[in-house]
């Protein structure tokens, strides 16, 4: 990812028996390590801790549309303690969550990259924002943008109308999780993954055809534990 990296540092011991300890963790030793090494090496020179800005040239390099609105939630969802940085646990963890197969998990950090303020509810505008800043990212063709939106729009309509139980206009975190059970889309969208684009290829006018078993959420089996396989971008540059 160019020149000026950091002189590459050692993994503290205790700093992987930390992770380790984390219930939501599951990378041994050997992993973390590797991480460690990735991670380091896409630092620049005097960094320490990773910045918005690496994060956007990894998503740049991956995908051909403009991933900057969606590399702002999810960096958002991997700086824990909102401090403008994701240090090298939050990456780990950052990485294992996004990347987990357990359904409940998977589904909080949904929920979380789509609760853009942190109230702890989904507003429709909320929703809109993210569905939009997916596909600027992995549309090359912007000649139906107009139909593509509203498209979106439909489906925060549809999702809404499905999973507002209480009809209070805002998406709660159980509200959320049991109305992505109903459309596995909106959980699948924020899995695009580049290696398979041509699956993906056109999310946005074709959500009602995406072939999701709606009996089982969609798993990280094949992601690498990676948000989508997105992340191995460190490992290519």
């Amino acid at each position: 990812m160019g020149s000026g990296k950091s002189k590459v540092r050692k993994l503290n011991p205790s700093t992987i028996s930390e992770l380790q300890k984390n219930i939501d963790v599951d990378f041994t030793r050997d992993e973390i390590e590797e991480w460690f090494r990735e991670y380091q090496a896409t630092l620049r020179k005097g960094q320490s801790r990773l910045t918005m800005r690496e994060f956007g040239e990894v998503y740049s390099s991956v995908f051909d549309g403009d991933a900057n609105g969606f590399v702002r939630h999810l960096f958002r969802s991997f700086d824990m303690d909102n401090d403008g940085f994701v240090d090298f646990k939050e990456f780990i963890v950052g990485l294992c969550v996004s990347g987990s197969d357990k359904p409940e998990v998977k589904l909080k950090w949904a929920f979380k990259m789509y609760d853009i303020d942190g109230n702890g509810s989904i507003s429709r505008e909320e929703m809109s924002s993210m569905l939009k800043a997916i596909y600027r990212m992995i549309s090359t063709d912007m000649s139906n943008t107009k139909a593509d939106i509203q498209t979106i729009e439909e489906l925060v309509v549809e999702f809404f109308r499905s999973a507002d139980r209480n009809h209070d206009d805002a998406i709660s975190q159980e509200e959320f999780m049991a109305g992505v059970r109903e459309m596995p889309a909106i959980l699948h969208l924020l899995q695009c993954d580049p290696a398979a684009e041509g699956d993906l290829q056109g999310p946005v006018t074709q959500l009602d055809s995406l072939d999701i078993d709606k009996e089982s959420l969609p798993n990280a089996s094949t992601q690498s534990k990676t948000s989508g396989a997105k992340m191995n971008a460190y490992k290519a540059s």
